[in-house]
């Protein structure tokens, strides 16, 4: 055991200057990156995406791989790059999960990798931050990234600055990391690349604070394509849930309404997740997450609900939950919290509940009348098709790329061209007709 020790903090060590020579190494390649771009052609021919998750997870499912498929039925050819295939993340966070400095150093390579090839292509949208899951260091790898592809996007989904800093060790090897660490590195990210595609209102504000070049672009579903619930009795109705494990926690909020409510009333709470959750007095089936089953798990809700513990993280939820319920037609009931107020519209699809008290008399009137829950889910779907879907946000991100008119709508940015490609495996905050404007 001491042995294993000692080889650890030699690792450690050998990571951290390994990181230090690596940085100082993309400082030199940004300058020459800059002298060698190539002209900017606009509209986008080849468009290079670089979402911050493997292909399952749900944030490169909804705001990369949907748009991808619909770029490329516009004849632009669409290239992805993943940091981390799916079987690595299963890893990461499976019981025999591998020290983060060797998943950075994979991660590393790769991305470097996808970086440098980003000057073969047209546009880039770049997934949060161009080194993700890596919080040492500052933003070095946006900047390459900036110099090599001046038509850099970063699409912004969560406000990930305001997670805790990683666990802090003991040790010169965990002093010297510490002293490397940047929370805020997605921050000073924002405002090496040419624009930002903000998921709501709240990252849209604080991207424009360092780049004014930000446009809304929310998450969004396709009602169309996932199975619908059909709202009858029930003697046992679902409440459901779903998400990724490190969000269980909000699901705190709401246990001691769902306790209360199991003394009176038969249900069960059905949480989809890769980690299950229990509390004591709350009925619960715990069903493991899958990309495959996932859009059928939702349907055999009867009531979803997306509580949230207030604060600037939650501000910064884009409210897929929400609207992943609203697509399959089902009523939710969630916290009054960031982007939650223009999901749901109170009594018309959905409720909000701010305290314990209005949790319980919330799910208590879905649960205990099904017609209920169908007016709601109708009226949910509809908005999710009229306010959220692919559809309805299609041409906000066609003008940030220039695909509409040929030319570009961001600031300091002229070109011309006629679009060809296949695909392959500014301006305003102003929303499209029929669709939300977060500014109310």
């Amino acid at each position: 055991m001491a042995l294993a020790r000692v080889l650890h903090r030699v690792c450690f060590l050998w990571f951290a200057a390994a990181s230090l020579a690596a940085f100082g190494a993309m400082k030199v390649l940004t300058r020459l990156a800059r002298v060698g771009r190539r002209p900017v052609r606009v509209p986008p021919r080849r468009i290079l995406l670089l979402p911050h998750d493997p292909p399952a997870q749900s944030g490169t499912r909804y705001r990369f791989l949907a748009w991808a498929e619909r770029l490329g039925k516009r004849g632009v050819r669409v290239d992805v790059g993943f940091p981390l295939t799916d079987g690595e993340m299963r890893r990461l966070y499976g019981p025999s999960a591998p020290r983060m400095e060797w998943l950075a150093a994979l991660t590393f390579a790769r991305r470097f990798r996808q970086v440098i090839a980003a000057a073969r292509y047209d546009a880039v949208i770049v997934g949060r931050n161009a080194f993700p899951r890596y919080p040492y260091g500052g933003p070095v790898m946006d900047r390459l990234l900036a110099a090599v592809n001046p038509r850099t996007f970063l699409d912004l989904d969560d406000a990930i600055w305001a997670y805790p800093a990683p666990p802090r060790g003991r040790g010169p090897a965990a002093a010297l990391l510490r002293r490397l660490t940047d929370t805020r590195r997605p921050l000073r990210a924002m405002a090496l690349v040419h624009g930002v595609l903000a998921g709501n209102a709240f990252l849209l504000a604080r991207a424009r604070r360092t780049n004014p070049n930000a446009r809304l672009l929310p998450t969004c579903v396709d009602p169309d394509r996932v199975p619908v619930r059909r709202h009858a009795p029930s003697a046992r109705p679902v409440v459901g849930w779903i998400g990724t494990p490190g969000n269980l926690r909000h699901l705190d909020l709401a246990a001691p309404a769902l306790a209360r409510l199991a003394g009176r009333r038969r249900f069960v709470l059905r949480v989809v997740s890769s980690r299950a959750w229990t509390r004591p007095g709350v009925p619960v089936e715990n069903a493991a997450w899958s990309a495959e089953r996932e859009a059928r798990e939702v349907a055999a809700f009867d009531v979803g609900i997306m509580p949230l513990i207030p604060g600037p993280a939650a501000e910064g939820k884009c409210g897929l939950k929400l609207l992943q319920y609203a697509a399959a037609g089902v009523p939710a009931v969630a916290s009054p919290v960031g982007v939650n107020r223009e999901i749901v519209r109170p009594g018309e699809t959905g409720f909000l509940a701010a305290g314990d008290a209005e949790w319980e008399e919330a799910l208590d009137r879905l649960l205990g009348d099904h017609r209920l829950r169908a007016r709601l889910g109708a009226a949910a779907r509809d908005d999710a098709r009229r306010r959220w879907s692919y559809d309805a946000w299609e041409p906000a991100l066609l003008d940030a790329l220039g695909l509409r008119s040929g030319r570009s709508p961001w600031r300091g940015e002229r070109g011309a061209g006629e679009g060809r490609a296949s695909r392959s495996g500014g301006g305003g905050t102003r929303a499209p007709r029929g669709a939300a404007d977060p500014r109310g």
